[in-house]
């Protein structure tokens, strides 16, 4: 019974009728099947920017099983001209932290497409590298001397996954003690990832305001 009824929402997703389809592969998340996984996977590529979106989401569930072959194809989607689609997809590489995208990603973070880098940013989360903690760091700092706050709170959220306590006065002094409450924010949420006591931040900042360190 279940497989007949996968095949019929399969068929509505490949109809005409744009809500049609939507609703097809929204109802097609909640099973958890190669046959769903198939036709999540061809959603990838449909013309409309909503549907491609909505695959990228159904595809969580099928990380562990499929990783290299779904990343794969989500780094094709961090360069499209939907911007919905392409942060889904960062967002989704972040948590599919595969390593082997590693090398692409840091092409693109390394790269002269702004959309790019930020979206790679993104997409580096959970991935640990040397490499890819470097290039964060990089990006942090010339941010922060750009004022570029998207990019900043971005970078200082992905570094994440490369988190270790000799970060700490970088991350105090270009985000927590950042004016933009995005950045703070992201500092804020990224520190407290150290588990370290808030009274021996505070004193930490105010040691590192005195001394006027370079970072």
């Amino acid at each position: 019974m279940q497989i007949e009824l996968i095949d019929e929402i399969i068929e509505n997703i490949s109809a005409g009728d744009f809500r049609r389809r939507l609703k097809a592969l929204h109802d097609l998340s909640y099973f958890n099947s190669e046959k769903a996984f198939a036709a999540a996977m061809k959603s990838l590529s449909d013309g409309e920017a909503k549907i491609r979106t909505l695959a990228v989401k159904s595809l969580k569930k099928y990380y562990h099983q499929y990783q290299r072959t779904i990343t794969e194809e989500l780094i094709k989607l961090l360069s499209d001209p939907d911007k919905e689609t392409a942060f889904a997809a960062a967002e989704a590489l972040g948590e599919a932290a595969d390593p082997k995208t590693a090398e692409t990603l840091l092409k693109y973070l390394r790269g002269s497409d702004e959309n790019l880098k930020l979206y790679a940013i993104i997409a580096c989360k959970k991935i640990k590298s040397e490499h890819i903690k470097e290039t964060l760091i990089d990006i942090i700092k010339e941010s922060a001397e750009a004022g570029d706050k998207k990019t900043l709170s971005a970078a200082i959220t992905a570094i994440t996954g490369n988190l270790s306590p000799d970060l700490l006065p970088m991350l105090i002094k270009h985000g927590l003690e950042d004016a933009d409450a995005r950045v703070k924010a992201s500092a804020i949420e990224t520190i407290s990832c150290l588990n370290i006591d808030k009274k021996a931040l505070d004193r930490k900042s105010t040691r590192l305001n005195s001394s006027h360190i370079p970072l």
